[in-house]
């Protein structure tokens, strides 16, 4: 038997345990057509849909179960400091452990689709481990947007499943561990738009709900693309200006995803140009083309050297 089928065998046993240690699987009155236990995936928890969240540890509350049946059948349920709750290897469960995602069966009086608790027990789905782009924090795609410290919100990272580019969003709330390398203290701001991350924890209906978020930075990139602004400019033929500090973007190829990407600039940036003895910032020029190498700091590269290219014919 795989651990979900014995997570699920255990669940199913506790909760008729709790039923029956209470008296109420002979004394619940279902009205017609319902049934005095159902089990299906929460979809909401206080009215709040988003996945991970969860009760409240007072026991006290609702949430609604789907069922996973052709026809779906929706179940509002409400707790009470009476219900009772299991969950594999989790010695005092209570309301705090039913979240959005998980799979749970119920059991209690049901009257039209409206259950009161008596039992809940809680299965956590399978874990995932994804690894991929991050193409934008909390909606916003801008290149260099990162997350709040401390704050809940979500990420998209995209993935290449059979050659395929595949965008996942993934959640992260006061339970999610961060990590970065050489860096004390990570948090969801360390999270930012073109950086790459791993993203560990339970999946359901394509979000995933991290339990531990590792950033990855590369201490050195080597990003090549086409120029699409300069100092702020996209007019074509922009440029800027030599002996300068100053910034530019550049469409790039990452994943299968396009990508607009920040790069900054200083007096001390070095830079190669075939057409060019002297060249400079002034060499880089909207349409052109770019070869950047430098470091990556939140989204934007930091370029030690740049080799500019004329516009393909």
């Amino acid at each position: 038997m795989t651990n979900v089928g014995r997570m699920a065998r255990v669940a199913a046993l506790t909760v008729a345990a709790l039923a029956l240690t209470s008296g109420v699987a002979a004394s619940a009155s279902p009205g017609k057509g319902t049934k005095p236990s159902v089990k299906g995936r929460v979809t909401s928890v206080n009215g709040d849909s988003t996945p991970g969240a969860c009760g409240n540890p007072d026991n006290s509350g609702s949430f609604v179960v789907t069922s996973s049946a052709a026809t779906p059948v929706v179940t509002a349920v409400t707790v009470t400091p009476a219900t009772g709750f299991a969950e594999h290897r989790v010695s005092a469960p209570t309301f705090a452990n039913v979240c959005v995602g998980d799979v749970t069966t119920v059991v209690g009086t049901n009257v039209d689709n409206a259950m009161t608790a008596l039992a809940v027990a809680v299965t956590i789905p399978k874990s995932t481990h994804l690894f991929g782009l991050i193409t934008s924090v909390n909606g916003d795609s801008t290149q260099g947007t990162c997350g709040t410290t401390g704050a809940d919100g979500n990420f998209t990272l995209v993935t290449v499943v059979n050659s395929t580019p595949t965008p996942s969003i993934v959640y992260v709330n006061g339970a999610t561990a961060f990590v970065e390398r050489h860096v004390s203290g990570a948090s969801f701001a360390s999270v930012c738009v073109g950086d790459q991350a791993d993203a560990v924890g339970p999946s359901a209906d394509g979000a995933v709900v991290a339990e531990l978020v590792t950033v990855k930075i590369p201490k050195r990139i080597t990003v090549k693309g086409t120029v699409a602004s300069v100092n702020g400019d996209s007019t074509s033929g922009t440029c800027g200006v030599a002996d300068t500090a100053g910034d530019f973007t550049v469409q790039v190829k990452a994943h299968g995803t396009s990508l607009i990407l920040p790069v900054a600039v200083t007096t001390s940036t070095a830079y190669a140009d075939a057409l060019d003895p002297a060249p400079s910032f002034g060499d880089v020029c909207v349409g052109a083309r770019v070869v950047a190498i430098g470091a990556s700091t939140a989204g934007t590269l930091n370029a030690d050297a740049i080799a500019a290219y004329p516009p393909k014919a």
